[in-house]
């Protein structure tokens, strides 16, 4: 089989041919191209029952309507074994594309899929989805250039993908997580130091922070309790945990920060330090 290329992201794994490029279109949305040509578009909701009632309600959530019973979705030529991990329900599709509505068998999430070019059969592409209800809690989170590991309890809250900037937030009641790329770097750092941008990025002074070693600057913010009393009349979480890491090889600085109203689990800040790199 082909070389391929994995996206995991927020509760789907999703292989296709190196060839195709992911773009991140919200929180639970996935579009593929090739050439910048739509090959593959997956967008999936919370649980949900999977009786027809259920089926016909969530596929006009997720913007289409399910084909009549009997109607074949034939997914199949497209997917690795489809069938053994989802529950497969043809979607009437406009033109081109096919689709369908699968559902976990385990954790009957949804997922709404449209293929709109069928692979080339003779090179042996195919496309494999799977649900991560399965997978271990800290599985790692495949999107780009970039790997990291969620923390239990977090939910993807917002991301953006912009020219020059990845950032993608994260929530667990009080604490918020932020994971950043900043790329290509050296243009950045023709305006400012890297304590400087850090500084920026953590909303707190240059000289705050400390160089922990060569390319990497971190800043550790315990304030007293008055310190803690002040920052919250400014809205302000008063504990914060940030590094930024530059990779001057690969043109790239990652970071990330975490704040909350009380101290951290010393595991937390362990699972995001030592996960977040790129690949």
């Amino acid at each position: 089989m082909p070389p391929s290329v994995t996206v995991c992201w927020n509760g789907v794994t999703v292989s296709t041919p190196l060839t195709w490029q992911s773009i991140v279109r919200e929180n639970r949305h996935l579009i593929f191209e090739r050439d910048v040509k739509p090959m593959l578009e997956i967008r999936w909701d919370s649980k949900s029952k999977s009786s027809a009632r259920s089926r016909k309600k969530m596929a006009a959530k997720l913007g289409e309507n399910l084909a009549q019973d009997g109607a074949s979705a034939d997914i199949g030529d497209w997917f690795i074994n489809v069938r053994q991990s989802f529950t497969v329900h043809p979607v009437s599709l406009p033109g081109e594309p096919a689709g369908a509505l699968l559902y976990c068998r385990t954790c009957q999430t949804p997922f709404l899929v449209k293929i709109f070019d069928r692979p080339e059969s003779r090179s042996g592409e195919l496309l494999d989805i799977s649900c991560n209800c399965r997978a271990p809690t800290e599985k790692p989170w495949l999107i780009h250039d970039l790997s990291f590991v969620v923390p239990e309890g977090f939910s993807l809250t917002s991301s953006s993908f912009q020219f020059g900037l990845t950032l993608m937030v994260f929530h667990h009641g009080a604490v918020e997580l932020r994971l950043v790329k900043v790329a290509p770097a050296s243009a950045r750092l023709k305006r400012q130091t890297l304590a400087e941008l850090f500084a920026e990025f953590c909303e707190c002074s240059p000289a705050d922070t400390f160089q922990a070693n060569a390319g990497t600057v971190q800043y550790v913010s315990a304030p007293s309790p008055f310190g803690q009393i002040r920052m919250r009349l400014r809205r302000r979480k008063p504990f914060i945990w940030a590094r930024f890491t530059l990779d001057e090889n690969r043109d790239r600085i990652i970071g990330f920060t975490l704040r909350g109203k009380a101290p951290f689990a010393e595991d937390l800040v362990t699972t995001v330090a030592d996960n977040y790199r790129l690949v």
